[in-house]
């Protein structure tokens, strides 16, 4: 549906500053705030939802490519309107703010100017043909007009999914499609969705109790899953089978895009927002592979068992009906139970627990397939529902329990719920900065893994092969370094990230190939992992060395935290200031 703009009323800001009425320049940067705010918002409405920004419920987002111009043309606008704010006249507080808006909206424009979005409107881990399902979840149920505004969000599926499928044949043209993998587990996902009997459909059986709920018509839910949803996977599922698998890239990498290089070079910088060459990425990979396997041979020697490689002993270990949970709910119960710990133990080293709570929930079964192990939706504005960990049941003999402890703490407690929580909660930050930002994703996706690394400190890991099993998450990010520049770069083919996955990472064979999936469809993405991780690290290690006695745990992590999610270089000068200001007061 395209958004038009004159039809909505701008919001303002809820934490406005009181400062602004005497210094018009912060008034004209926060002002800048609540109309970008509002652009992302009509651009990408099921985001807003997920965010707690209800105003565009009934709608879903545009695939038109005048949509994608007319978007494109605002936030160069926006970029030109934050040049002309005088810093200057900036009190220092505003001054972050005013960089952080100038530095989202300088990646922002590079990455649609560079990167073919119109072309690749969903792909199939993430986009609208995976979240008109899930956005039931998502939406509030307060009365019955939020039951009108998802049916208006039902009803406007089948234009969306046209749009896509004339974006698809966009870049059939240009010769920039997905890879034949994504398109195929599309396919999958499409199927999935098609039922002769509508009340077996998973967007009618999600949705039905929430309808109810509210007084709703279960009949009219019915009724449009019947003539507009379940069509227009139809239409989607033969478009893809019929034309577009034939058409998509058999290449892995996106150097064999027109411009390809170019676009790999602003997805490193967007995904890490450091200006790194692909060569020194694939060079730090090697190293932290071969420094963490040689970990892991310590670890193996510490269970007795030496022999044979690593692939071979994780293989091993993992065919182990002991080490393997018995069906999906342990695995939600193993889950919870290792959280409970963590939110006690956290307190020793962060001050303070966020105030939303967090639901651990099997991921929905349409999607399992092609899902990670876990992964973490945030919970809205208003907290009309918990922050979600979503937790893979797929398949529970190939999900180890000696695992969990290190994804637990990386996607819930202290990692990504507790982070982006707090941020959501921190008084005096515009909504924007509350909110994850893709150009942010090294500092996100870093603190997730750096929080695996505080695992120790925080007494997991404790029997040996917990520890092996923190190591394999972390030999995986590493290789992801190697694998994402092999790739898009080396001009890898898919079979080699699987081998290297496989000989490296220790990952089974079907688990390498969900990931290599994942990487030829989000270029740049899993190299974020590694470099925040040591990035973060390096500013702990810095500090506890200058502070010596001075350091203190809690007040390095509420540095690190205080500004929410954050471009890594100005996260430096954060800390860089902290240690200057400890180190000048009195012992």
């Amino acid at each position: 549906m395209s958004f038009d703009r004159s039809k909505y009323e701008a919001s303002k800001e809820p934490d406005y500053p009181t400062d602004a009425a005497i210094w018009p320049e912060v008034a004209k940067l926060w002002d800048l705030y609540g109309a970008v705010w509002d652009e992302k918002c009509a651009f990408n409405p099921v985001e807003a939802t997920i965010m707690g920004d209800y105003r565009f419920n009934a709608i879903l987002s545009s695939n038109k490519r005048e949509d994608f111009d007319a978007h494109l043309a605002e936030l160069k606008r926006f970029k030109n309107k934050v040049r002309r704010i005088l810093v200057n006249k900036l009190p220092p507080v505003h001054r972050v703010h005013h960089e952080y808006l100038s530095e989202m909206l300088k990646f922002e424009v590079m990455m649609y100017e560079k990167v073919p979005m119109y072309e690749l409107p969903t792909q199939h881990l993430f986009g609208p043909h995976l979240l008109i399902v899930q956005a039931v979840s998502f939406h509030p149920w307060r009365d019955t007009k939020d039951c009108e505004t998802y049916f208006s969000r039902l009803r406007a599926f089948g234009n969306q999914v046209d749009q896509m499928i004339e974006g698809f044949k966009h870049g059939m043209r240009t010769k920039t499609t997905l890879p034949k993998s994504s398109v195929e587990a599309m396919i999958q996902q499409c199927k999935a969705q098609l039922f002769e009997d509508e009340k077996n459909s998973p967007v009618y059986k999600m949705a039905k109790d929430k309808v109810e709920s509210v007084e709703g018509s279960s009949a009219e839910l019915l009724k449009i899953v019947k003539e507009i949803v379940i069509p227009a996977f139809q239409r989607l599922h033969d478009f893809l089978s019929a034309e577009y698998l034939e058409a998509a890239r058999t290449e892995a990498g996106i150097w064999a895009f027109p411009g390809g290089e170019d676009m790999y070079r602003a997805c490193i910088l967007f995904f890490t927002s450091l200006d790194k060459p692909a060569q020194d990425l694939h060079d730090l990979g090697l190293e932290e592979v071969e420094r963490i396997a040689n970990k892991m041979d310590e670890v193996r020697a510490l269970l007795g068992d030496t022999g044979g490689t690593q692939n071979e002993f994780a293989r091993k270990i993992a065919a182990l009906p002991e080490n393997q949970p018995k069906d999906g709910e342990e695995i939600i119960s193993t889950y919870k139970e290792i959280l409970d710990v963590a939110k006690v133990r956290v307190l020793e080293i962060f001050r303070e627990l966020p105030a939303a709570e967090l639901e651990v929930k099997a991921v929905e079964e349409f999607r399992q397939e092609a899902s990670p192990a876990a992964h973490y939706y945030p919970p809205p504005a208003d907290r009309s529902r918990p922050g979600i960990f979503y937790a893979n049941t797929y398949k529970p003999e190939t999900r180890p329990k000696y695992s969990m402890e290190a994804i637990a703490l990386h996607e819930g407690l202290p990692g990504h719920h507790m982070q982006i929580a707090i941020a959501q909660e921190l008084k005096e930050l515009p909504r924007l900065r509350k909110q994850v930002q893709d150009f942010t994703i090294g500092y996100v996706e870093g603190w997730g893994l750096y929080t695996e690394y505080l695992g120790e400190q925080l007494r997991f890991y404790e029997d040996p092969l917990t520890y092996y099993g923190r190591l394999l998450t972390e030999i995986w990010r590493a290789a992801r370094l190697v694998v994402d520049t092999g790739l898009h770069s080396k001009k890898w083919t898919r079979e080699q990230a699987i081998d290297y996955l496989c000989e490296y990472a220790c990952l089974a064979e079907n688990e390498a190939a969900v990931e290599v999936d994942r990487y030829m469809v989000m270029p740049g993405q899993a190299l974020a992992y590694k470099t925040g991780e040591i990035f973060i690290i390096n500013l702990l290690k810095k500090s506890r060395r200058e502070l010596g006695p001075k350091f203190s745990w809690q007040d390095f992590h509420d540095k690190v935290l205080e500004n929410g999610a954050v471009p890594l270089e100005l996260l430096r000068r954060t800390i860089t200031s902290y240690i200057g200001a400890a180190k000048a007061t009195s012992v």
